[in-house]
């Protein structure tokens, strides 16, 4: 196995239990690293704040020079300025913790390319052609638009097995919980074992999934949590769904109550203004494997495409509308999809996939958006 790979099989369990990090620094500091690629790569002008800490810490320097500093010198403005620059240090010292993380996490994702190419398989989803030709009329007023609780918890690894469509659909109804205050670690192992009903009954060796399977099982059976049924992340040859599973993994804790197919561009920013997770299957081109937060179309992308790179899964958490000059080229939007190849991915884990990209490279087929789930216990 790879070098970087070796790690993740010890390291795997202890990073589920170790998410004890702020969402919104998370947040803010993955969305203006994504940003700034965005500026780079496609001219976007960033209108709005990198961080309101980084922006608190100039604003410090502002009020201190200022000539009535003077005036305000009690024990209640000082208490304040302390406070305040207490809070900029903690940021400071978190963006160059999680920066320096995610350097480390790409030299090694970047070490194991090749694993991650020969787990990328042809997703086995068949769905008439006039599902995904319906259109829909709907315009957003937003210039930029994250789903809530995209950012509850870092991006994960699936390793050395095809199971994206797990990822990104415990990954969306994870979300779902988050958002509705209720923090549980689902398993990837069940929903895989449910996304493949022909595997269930004895070993097979018929490697990836597609969503649909494991979203009906999980509104009629449930979705159970990772602890009860853990991720393993070593494939076994000829039984994908690693059979038998332990009998907890049948314990579910959370219903989803329904899902909607998604068949148009404009119905996926519908889904993202709704604050709902959207599921996509995909064809990778050579850029997406490397990239540095955006992930663009040009047409001479299919002759670097690789071989392996039959299908793949993720999941798109918000958009950013993109400018006049890009819409020929790119389209109108730039969609920010969460990975399941680790931090060392993108940023963070992260990437903006433009409109031109997406549509050329997605499988012309309904996309998938997560409605609403019921928690059990």
């Amino acid at each position: 196995m790879l070098y970087g790979l070796k790690f993740y099989s010890y390291i795997f369990f202890i990073l589920l239990g170790s998410f004890a990090i702020n969402a919104n620094e998370l947040k803010k500091l993955t969305l203006s690293e994504i940003e700034k690629s965005l500026e780079k790569e496609l001219g976007l002008t960033r209108d709005w704040p990198i961080s309101s800490a980084l922006n608190k810490t100039t604003n410090l320097k502002k009020t201190k020079n200022n000539k009535d500093w003077s005036a305000r010198t009690s024990a209640k403005s000082e208490n304040w300025f302390n406070q305040k620059k207490r809070e900029s240090e903690k940021w400071r010292d978190f963006r160059l913790k999680t920066l320096n993380r995610w350097q480390s996490k790409k030299k090694d994702y970047e070490k194991d390319i090749k694993v991650y190419k020969k787990n990328s398989v042809k997703l086995p989803i068949k769905e008439k052609q006039k599902t995904v030709q319906q259109q829909s009329n709907y315009q957003s007023s937003f210039r930029k638009k994250i789903i809530p609780e995209a950012f509850y918890r870092r991006a994960l690894n699936q390793g050395p097995r095809p199971t994206c469509v797990a990822f990104a659909s415990i990954r969306g109804i994870e979300i779902l919980m988050a958002q509705k205050k209720k923090v549980i670690n689902l398993s990837e192992q069940y929903f895989y074992y449910l996304s493949k009903p022909k595997c269930q009954q004895s070993p097979c060796s018929i490697p990836g999934s597609w969503a649909i399977a494991g979203l009906d099982a999980g509104i009629s059976r449930g979705i159970s949590a990772e602890k009860n049924c853990p991720y393993q992340f070593r494939s076994l040859g000829g039984n994908e769904t690693q059979l038998p599973l332990k009998q907890s993994c049948y314990e579910a804790v959370v219903k989803i109550k329904k899902y909607k197919k998604v068949n148009s561009i404009s119905e996926l920013v519908e889904k993202i203004d709704q604050g709902k997770p959207v599921l996509v299957g995909m064809k990778l081109t050579e850029n997406f494997y490397k990239n540095n937060g955006v992930v663009k179309w040009s047409p001479d992308l299919r002759k670097g495409s690789d071989q392996h790179a039959d299908g793949h899964a993720a999941l798109v958490v918000g958009y950013y509308k993109l400018s006049n000059a890009n819409i020929n080229t790119q389209g109108r939007y730039c969609f920010l999809t969460v990975n399941s190849w680790g931090e060392g991915w993108g940023v963070g884990g992260y990437s903006c996939l433009t409109e031109k990209w997406l549509e050329k490279q997605r499988y012309k087929v309904s996309m998938l958006a997560i409605s609403d789930i019921d928690i059990i216990n």
